[in-house]
């Protein structure tokens, strides 16, 4: 999986513009800042939601990469695929729509159903990335607190004498 990540890098970014998911997203903007940003560490990212509005700083009229989260059925302009193709050298998304299928440079592979919608949406966001290059380390199992039991091992102070 990582040597596909590696071999679908765009290269050249210097400006990414990630439109997110108006139903739910895997990731908050800051993770995906940093994980886009260790893919590509001399690039700018820019986030905007599905309608188009930014959140926050503005992006440039042009940009090098675009990576869609916008799934199936959400609310977005009938030809804002066709602005977000025009705006980039290279667009990443998710395949949700003819328009789409038409536009974009790569596309995921058609939606699988899971019994949580959630579940699907992660599954999907991970595989978008990985279609724009940039590697989703997965998370583990927590691990258990030990701040109170490191405390109790450490040996005794020794009194300090008031001088």
């Amino acid at each position: 999986m990582e040597d596909q990540v590696l071999a679908s890098r765009v290269s050249a970014v210097r400006d990414i513009l990630v439109v997110l998911s108006g139903s739910v997203m895997a990731f908050d903007r800051e993770s995906l800042r940093y994980a886009i940003l260790r893919a590509y560490p001399d690039a700018s990212v820019f986030f905007q939601s599905g309608i188009g509005s930014s959140l926050g700083p503005d992006a440039p009229c042009r940009v090098d990469l675009v990576i869609d989260f916008t799934a199936p059925r959400q609310r977005q302009t009938f030809f804002r695929a066709l602005g977000l193709r025009r705006m980039a050298k290279t667009t990443v998304g998710r395949s949700t729509g003819f328009l789409r299928q038409r536009m974009y440079d790569r596309l995921t592979p058609r939606e699988k159903q899971y019994t949580s919608k959630i579940e699907q949406e992660r599954v999907m966001q991970r595989e978008v990335l990985a279609l724009a290059g940039v590697s989703v380390l997965p998370s583990g199992a927590p691990l258990r607190d030990v701040s109170k039991s490191i405390a109790l091992e450490l040996p005794r102070m020794r009194p300090t004498s008031a001088a």
